[in-house]
């Protein structure tokens, strides 16, 4: 993960630098901000910041304000849908997990909706605002007396990580064990694990509102180690106190199939009654339910 321009916020307002797309309303925001918090002026912001070959779209701006970092994703909306959240928050995920230096700072989710003219709040653990209101945003993180950090690009210089990647695939991967042997309990604290790490993991019975989760999180191009879909099937059933498998294929197929996901899992169960004790079998092991406009 690299930037490809950084400075001052002052530096910022002096620079031809193209901001991101879809982040016109980033100068004007910090240009407001700066004139309410001069001490803002001297914080650190970062621009182009790429995740690695394969995910997603990183965050329209990082800034570092004294041991603070506010990953800022930006969405099209007037409210946050779980989609917007959990994009967010992989994004941080991403952050700590290649570059090691970042995971001894506060790195903050902050999500932006640009159709609102909202004050922040905090919204399940993610800052929530609105491109006019970034000095509010400043205000409730309790930085107006947050000096600029003594290194404000070392966390960036590091060389990336890999082993937490493969940390993240193997609690899926322990998730997927656990649930296949019929440990659901175990299953359900793994999840809450998975979750803490930035991985979504949900259960619908609807497809729509699956599709429209992932084309709302990826913005219609979801990456090749984005969530994992996974559709239940009649071929692998709870009966009440334990799966009734096929072949010992079955299994293994679905532990590859749910373990796979590099940003989570979306389950989709058939809505038909003879999927009711699994569905909520599946419910009982972790997985959130995904319903409405996501």
């Amino acid at each position: 993960m690299t930037g490809s321009w950084h400075g001052t916020f002052d530096a910022l307002a002096a620079s031809p630098y193209d901001l991101p797309p879809g982040a016109p309303w980033l100068g004007a925001g910090l240009e407001s901000a700066m004139a309410q918090l001069p001490v803002c002026r001297g914080w650190e912001i970062f621009l182009g910041v790429r995740l690695p070959p394969g995910g997603g779209r990183g965050p329209v701006a990082i800034i570092q304000a004294g041991r603070y970092l506010l990953v800022l994703a930006c969405a099209s909306a007037s409210q946050p849908s779980q989609a917007h959240l959990d994009r967010v928050l992989a994004m941080v995920r991403d952050v700590r997990r290649f570059h090691p230096g970042a995971r001894g700072l506060n790195a903050v989710p902050v999500l932006i909706l640009t159709e609102s003219d909202m004050r922040p709040v905090l919204h399940d653990g993610i800052f929530v605002g609105s491109p006019g209101k970034l000095y509010g945003l400043f205000k409730m993180l309790g930085l107006e007396n947050t000096a600029p950090a003594a290194e404000p690009a070392a966390w960036l210089s590091e060389s990336p990580a890999a082993a937490s990647e493969v940390d993240l695939a193997n609690d899926m991967a322990a998730w997927a064990a656990e649930l296949l042997a019929g440990h659901l309990p175990s299953a359900r604290f793994l999840a809450t694990l998975a979750r803490d790490q930035g991985l979504a993991m949900y259960l619908t019975r609807d497809p729509q509102v699956a599709a429209a989760y992932l084309d709302t999180r990826y913005e219609g191009n979801p990456p090749p180690s984005g969530v994992a879909v996974v559709g239940w099937e009649a071929d692998l059933l709870w009966t009440g106190a334990a799966w009734e498998p096929g072949p010992s294929e079955t299994l293994e197929a679905y532990r590859e199939r749910l373990g796979q996901g590099g940003d989570g899992l979306l389950i989709v169960v058939p809505p038909d009654e003879r999927f009711d004790a699994t569905f909520a079998a599946l419910a009982a092991a972790g997985p959130a339910l995904l319903e409405g406009a996501n």
